[in-house]
């Protein structure tokens, strides 16, 4: 029977080989045919020729995937290295886990079902406590209005749990190469890797969500943007050595030709945000520099980090729209209470409205819009389909509606709608701020519009 299994294990691993051997000529043979036209434009024009990697050339052909294509590039994307090491510690646990368990006292294996299975149930319960713990920090921390140095204690959490399902994931296999008692280790292999699946689960619902560029306010989101953002802050701080400290903004960067200018720019952009707003922040926010490869993600802003521009531009009263965009982001992120639950045609309407564009531009480009799609409204923006999706109208309509709020009701009244909405009830919110139906105001709002030198 053993020769058999022996033989069997072979026989699997060498149809395995094959497979991927076959998938990798034929991957290869495909990214060939692919960087073809780009390989012949380097060399005509006498450059080094650069490879991009599958989600560069996904976006630049501007094809959509869903959260688990999303996962699969990602995963085509990592680099050799990181193959290399998962490798090699797949070989020492299976190596290791060759290696007989402890005998018992008397210099044979005990035949107490409970103590041959000891080991592999107190790795499991470990790896579970600490899963169940990693999912309370990152919790705790998406609800923090102070996230910056605490993203250590998220990462922390993680890379915790990977240790504990890997020593779990070690001496469950070791029982069940060397048994007894298998379905019982087994059943606690599985229990150890719950959290590691749940995890896995949030991940893949988060990058889903995010392709279909939707925010939803649930538990899964909250802990994929949590995680994601102390994800975000770890590799800000590597990828981007260099530190510039103001009084409301830390910025990191790499080469920037005038970054003393930048940040001066931009604290007064933060400055003006406060007078505009009425209040100051608790602390200050982190502004980086650039994109982060790894994570594959850039111009955007999570909690109270913005991720901006590249390079510096040469007047920031004319440009930097991006970086006014984001940083007006992380800036109302940290006035933001902690179940605040906001239709995204307000949170991408406050950037938009801070973003550099003067009313005229903010009211033109509504109006352009509202002439497009005749059908989509302020109020249509708070409906089901439109309340948590972060694309299309929400940026026109919602960038000259805070702009017009702000200016006629004022800062606070914004504010409090800000936080105090949820989507069930926004417009019974909007009506006891603002003392008027949502309907009315909108029909106001297009009025002041189309009448900009009243």
């Amino acid at each position: 029977m053993k020769r058999f299994l022996i033989g069997a294990i072979v026989a699997y691993a060498l149809s395995a080989t094959l497979l991927v051997a076959w998938w990798g000529a034929k991957a290869s043979s495909l990214r060939l045919l692919i960087d073809a036209p780009s390989i012949r434009q380097a060399e005509q024009a006498e450059e080094p020729f650069v490879s991009k990697d599958l989600r560069t050339l996904f976006l630049d052909q501007g094809v959509e995937t869903s959260g688990w294509q999303y996962l699969k590039v990602r995963f085509g994307d990592l680099s050799g290295t990181v193959f290399q090491a998962a490798i090699g510690v797949i070989f020492v646990i299976c190596l290791v886990a060759a290696i007989p368990p402890k005998p018992g006292p008397s210099g044979q294996a005990t035949r107490d079902p409970s103590s041959t299975t000891r080991r592999a149930r107190r790795s499991a319960l470990a790896a579970s406590l600490i899963g169940f713990a990693s999912i309370a920090v990152a919790w705790l921390y998406g609800r923090s209005t102070i996230l910056h140095p605490y993203h250590q204690i998220v990462v922390g959490a993680l890379l915790a749990l990977l240790a504990a399902e890997a020593v779990a994931l070690f001496l469950g296999f070791q029982q069940l190469a060397h048994g007894p008692n298998r379905a019982a280790v087994a059943g606690w292999v599985l229990v150890a890797l719950a959290p590691l699946a749940f995890w896995v689960l949030v991940g893949s619902y988060g990058a889903k969500q995010w392709q279909g560029r939707n925010v939803p306010r649930n538990l899964l989101m909250q802990l994929s943007v949590a995680a994601g953002s102390a994800l975000m802050r770890l590799e800000s701080s590597y990828e981007y050595p260099h530190r510039l400290e103001t009084d409301r903004l830390v910025m990191l960067y790499d080469v920037l030709d005038n970054p003393h200018q930048d940040g001066e720019a931009m604290d007064a952009h933060m400055a003006e945000m406060e007078r505009t707003l009425g209040t100051t922040s608790g602390s200050k926010v982190l502004w980086v520099r650039g994109r982060l490869p790894v994570l594959g993600l850039g111009g955007l802003s999570v909690h109270e980090i913005a991720l901006g521009s590249e390079e510096s531009p040469n007047d920031w009263a004319a440009d930097g729209r991006i970086d006014r965009h984001e940083l007006a982001h992380a800036a109302l992120d940290s006035r933001r209470s902690a179940d605040a639950d906001p239709p995204l045609f307000l949170h991408e309407g406050w950037a938009e409205s801070q973003s550099g564009a003067t009313r005229d531009e903010l009211a033109t480009k509504a109006l352009e819009q509202h002439t497009e799609e005749p059908s989509i409204g302020i109020v249509s923006l708070t409906e089901p389909k439109w309340y948590h999706h972060d694309a299309g109208p929400v940026y026109p309509l919602g960038g000259a509606f805070v702009e017009f709020l702000i200016r006629k009701h004022g800062a606070d009244k914004f504010l409090r709608l800000y936080n105090e909405s949820r989507e069930s009830r926004f417009k019974h919110t909007f009506r006891e701020i603002y003392d008027v139906e949502l309907d009315a105001m909108e029909t106001e709002f297009w009025n002041d519009a189309q009448n900009r030198d009243g």
